[in-house]
This record gives C-alpha cells, structure tokens and sequence, in this order.
C-alpha cells in the first residue's frame, strides 16, 4: 500500500492533472480543495492506526473525507469496514453514531495502482476529552452530567442493536457544536457477522481491561465488547460533573481515571475517593467498577445493566433510555468465546468504604 504522500500527491494535484488519477465514482473530488483537518500539528490529512484521512471541501461549501490505506495494512481493517459500511446501510433508521460511508474498491490511483478507499461525510467537533476540559474550565457541571446520559443513552442504543465499535478511548470520540456524540476509526469495529474471535486491539490504556493489557486473558470480539471501556468514560463523566477539581488533580492524558488507577483500583487513591463519595449511585459504580478491574472475565453484560442497579442504590432519577426491543439479528451470532464475568454484580466490594 502506498504511504500518506503518495496520496496526498494525487489529491494535491491541480485539477485537470487530478481528474485521471480518481475513479469515475470520485470525479466530484477532482475539483475539491484539501484542506487542514483542524487537528494540530496536521497540516491537510489525519490518520488513524492503518487509514490516512483527507479533508475535502466542495466548491458548494459541502465537506467529505476520503480514508485511504496505508502502508502495510492487513486485510481485516478493511473488511471490517466493509461490513460495518453494509450493516449501516441496512440500519433503518441510521445509527446517529456512526457517520455513514462508501467503500470503492477502486478509488484512487496511487503507487503504481489502483487503491480502495472509503468516502463519507466530514464530521466536525472536538475529542471529548478536549470538550470535557473546555467544560471543566467553564464551571459547566450540568453540561458534563447531561453528556453522561448521553454516553448511556448510546452504549444502550449500540448494545441493543449488535454493534461495538471496540476501541472506545477520549480520541476515538467526536462531540458536535450541537452536543451529538459521533464515534470515529472503524479498524475494531465488531458485528455479528464477524464472529467471536480475539479482538484486533486490547484497547487504549486508561480505556483498556488491565487483565487484557498484561496479556492475562485474550479480549474476545462479542456484543458487550464496549461495557468496560464504556463504564470508565461514564464513571469519569459523572464523577468531573460533582467535582470538576478532581480534572486537575488526576488527569493528565485521559479524561479522569488513569492506567494506574485501573490496574491497582483497590489501592488507588482516586477509585479510594470515589467509592466513598456521598452520592450513593457513584459510590455504587466505583465499587463495581474496581470489582471489574480484578476481574480475569470478560464483562459480558451491557452497561445498561450495571447502571440501572447503581441506580437501585443512588437518588438520582432514572435515565430514560431508549425504549428499543432486544431484536434478533439476521443472522444467528456465534455464542462469546471464552467470555465470564463475575456474576454477583456489586455483591462484594467493599474497599475503602
């Protein structure tokens, strides 16, 4: 595969010159500007683990981004999104999450050959963790618990339908100018069709399972794959919405819980903190969250489930979730492989308190 110059030569090019090296599908782009992703440091392109993501704007006004493989990529990112891009198409109504996209098997012609590549719309916002910190800034605790809800209301909608976008982290996470949550890099994305075999990545550290991280236990792709990584943005969430000082205590590269503080959640001062906090709905998180933490099991049950028992213990009000039956997809799932969870959920921690 060509690396990110070769593509952004061609894309670069003037117009005329430009048109021959762009399949028929892609002449709209032949008259587009590149231009900077408004990600410092990236002056016209972004890029993702295996994927180089150009910036296009239209003569209209209108923007698209184009993700070209690069380098030495191995098949299974791109048949991944491949997948992803036909389970969307057949989503009625759309997943609001994910931006909708084209795969052209023959797109742009760059090292001595045709390359495939993915066309979708140019999503605009900040990195939650930029946006956490904006709101943090501004004294804006009632935003922070309302995005919480948010991020609830999406797992609930993702697990519901099959879908886990499986490397959920502060960077893979978009946030609009009108407030929407939109997910971005679709390289460990998991549907059913995909099957039940180890996931391509164990996850961001500070996002990731520690158990996974030390290579203890083999993280398996199935439909709960987001729960853990889920939990630990929403417990960061909810706890910087109480108290927006911890941000300057505690963060340092992630939105509020560190790599330490999940690999030793019992001695950590931070998990120690907030397993005592007045709020009991909180304090009921943290304990299952550090259970999770010391856990060698997958957590094979939905974020959904873990919340609405927090919330037996708490005062808060209950979240509305969406209201959307359990469907049976169309094709029969493989059962998890190798997945346990402790059963007794908030059964048993009691550190710190």
């Amino acid at each position: 595969m060509p690396d990110i110059d070769a593509y952004s030569a061609v894309l670069r090019l003037p117009h005329d010159a430009r048109r021959k090296f762009l399949a028929r599908k892609l002449a709209r782009f032949a008259t587009a500007q590149v231009v900077a992703p408004g990600i410092p440091g990236m002056s016209h392109w972004t890029a993702g683990q295996y994927m180089a993501i150009f910036r296009c704007r239209h003569a209209n006004g209108t923007e698209e981004a184009v993700r070209c493989p690069r380098g030495a990529i191995p098949g299974e990112p791109l048949s991944r999104s491949q997948a992803l891009a036909r389970h969307l198409a057949l989503h009625q109504p759309p997943l609001p999450y994910f931006v909708q996209h084209e795969f052209l098997e023959q797109a742009v012609y760059a090292g001595q050959e045709w390359q495939p590549a993915f066309v979708m719309e140019w999503i605009e916002g900040v990195q939650l963790d930029r946006w956490v910190a904006d709101r943090v800034a501004e004294g804006e605790g009632g935003a922070l618990r309302e995005m919480a809800d948010r991020w609830a209301e999406m797992l609930a909608l993702l697990q519901q339908t099959w879908v886990a976008h499986g490397d959920l982290h502060h960077e893979n996470v978009l946030v609009t100018p009108l407030g929407e949550l939109k997910l971005v890099d679709y390289d460990s994305v998991w549907i059913p069709e995909l099957g039940n075999g180890p996931s391509p990545v164990v996850g961001l550290r500070g996002y990731a399972h520690p158990a996974h991280l030390r290579g203890e236990v083999v993280r398996c792709q199935h439909r709960f794959l987001d729960t853990f990584a889920g939990l630990v943005v929403y417990v960061s969430l909810r706890t910087l919405a109480e108290d927006p000082t911890l941000h300057g205590r505690f963060s340092r590269e992630n939105l509020l819980l560190r790599d330490s503080d999940l690999a030793e959640a019992e001695k950590s001062e931070l998990f120690a903190q907030l397993r005592s906090h007045p709020d009991a709905e909180l304090a009921a998180l943290a304990c299952e969250l550090t259970r999770l933490c010391r856990a060698l099991g997958e957590c094979n049950v939905s974020l959904r489930s873990i919340l609405r028992l927090a919330r037996r213990r708490g005062s808060f009000p209950q979240l509305t979730l969406p209201a959307i039956p359990d469907p049976a997809p169309r094709w029969t799932p493989n059962p998890p492989v190798a997945v346990s969870a402790p059963p007794d959920l908030f059964g048993t921690v009691e550190v710190g308190r």
